[in-house]
């Protein structure tokens, strides 16, 4: 069974995609249901949970920019870049 995750994607063939959902868990307190594991869709799942974890926390730091926190409107056009740069790259490596 292939696995999805982007360190599976990049050869490493002992890491599965149960134990990235693990370590999803452990590091960003985030549950990938099972059903997407094993599908690349499981990585449009977590991209948007990581989208909408930016979106919070990005408004309790200063933006660069402005030298004020990120108001709303400018966490969430951020966060989509980022997210779609992250999307742009797992393309690249067949997710």
């Amino acid at each position: 069974m292939k696995s999805f995750n982007t360190q599976a994607l990049r050869g490493d063939d002992g890491y599965d995609d149960h134990q990235f959902k693990q370590d999803m868990i452990d590091t960003h307190g985030m549950v990938i249901p099972d059903y997407l594991l094993y599908k690349p869709e499981m990585n449009d799942y977590v991209l948007n949970e990581i989208y909408k974890q930016s979106c919070r926390e990005l408004q309790t730091v200063e933006n660069p920019k402005t030298s004020a926190n990120y108001t709303e409107q400018e966490a969430q056009a951020h966060a989509s870049e980022l997210r779609s740069a992250a999307k742009k790259n797992i393309n690249r490596l067949g997710g």
